[in-house]
């Protein structure tokens, strides 16, 4: 259950515990909260946080976080892009440390919508190990569904 690789001139460097690193996290369904409003890049935008303490920097570099949000309509993947109140805007995400930023920009500059406690977001942490496993399977990981049944099958 160790996997090696890949080999450089040095050698095959540190194994890789697979058993040890099958742990897959889901978070619950979750509002964002401290939201104001914000520039990334030039961008106006509106911004909130997601407590997230399960986000390390080990997490962040070795395992893949996906997002998924819901609002009543559906459980969609992040990034989101919609036509809501009559704009297009999209909402995404950025991880930090112990928490997650999302955010959302709309596409003509204009007044920013809102990222309300009605809008609801859920992360699942995929080990890499994992994920490249899903990846080879043609998973689709915007289809929360799919990832469930995925790993689901991936347990037994």
């Amino acid at each position: 259950m160790i996997l090696y690789g890949p080999k450089t001139a040095s050698g095959w460097g540190i194994g890789a515990n697979l058993k040890a690193e099958a742990r897959v996290l889901y978070s619950g369904w979750k509002s964002s909260v401290r939201v104001k409003d914000s520039v990334m890049d030039g961008t106006a935008m509106r911004i909130g946080h997601l407590y997230a303490p399960q986000i390390t920097e080990s997490v962040m570099s070795n395992s893949a976080v996906l997002m998924y949000l819901d609002y009543g309509g559906g459980t969609f993947s992040l990034p989101y892009t919609s036509g809501a109140g009559g704009k297009m805007s999209t909402i995404g995400y950025k991880l930090k440390t112990r928490e997650i930023v999302v955010y959302r920009m709309v596409y003509d500059g204009g007044a920013l919508l809102s990222i309300g406690s009605n809008i609801k977001f859920r992360y699942v942490i995929v080990p890499s190990n994992l994920f490249i496993g899903m990846k080879e399977r043609n998973i689709d990981f915007s289809n929360p569904v799919a990832v469930d049944n995925a790993l689901r099958e991936m347990k037994e």
